[in-house]
């Protein structure tokens, strides 16, 4: 069990100000390692549906030191394409993104599965996305690409 008391927080008294402005990764291509790969899934207009996401170590201390965090992630998530019969889709044009992605880990054209993902090496194109309703204009830090590191 953690050091976190739920309850003792719910009571407690706590001393200074928060931030209000979100700290986030400056646009640009870094050295990453993937921490987690998660697969969500589910069924929208009678049509099922996948997901990827991936979590992402950036391996930058420039990045580190401007966020003031030893360990910074983030995210790179896409759609699956999948076949009528719940297959992934292997047709010319489908699931690009993973196909980038394997590239780009010294996977693609080998066996491989989503556990073979973690703990591999890229580099991640990070971008800046603004966070959808927010009143106050944040923006949430997210990989849009990846490429081999050289």
């Amino acid at each position: 069990m953690g050091l976190f008391d739920p309850d003792s927080f719910m009571t407690a008294q706590q001393e200074g100000n928060l931030s209000t402005q979100r700290l986030v990764i400056t646009p640009g291509v870094y050295p990453a390692c993937i921490e987690n790969v998660d697969i969500k899934s589910g069924e929208k207009d009678e049509r099922e549906w996948a997901a990827l996401d991936v979590t992402w170590q950036v391996e930058d201390e420039g990045v580190k030191a401007a966020l003031k965090r030893e360990v910074v992630k983030v995210h790179q998530q896409f759609f699956l394409d999948l076949t009528e019969g719940g297959d992934l889709d292997r047709a010319e044009g489908r699931n690009v993104d993973l196909g980038r992605l394997l590239k780009a880990v010294g996977l693609h054209g080998k066996n491989w599965s989503p556990a073979d993902l973690t703990g591999r090496r890229a580099l991640v194109h990070v971008k800046g996305i603004p966070i959808k309703d927010s009143p106050d204009g944040d923006v949430r830090s997210e990989v849009r690409g990846v490429a081999a590191l050289v």
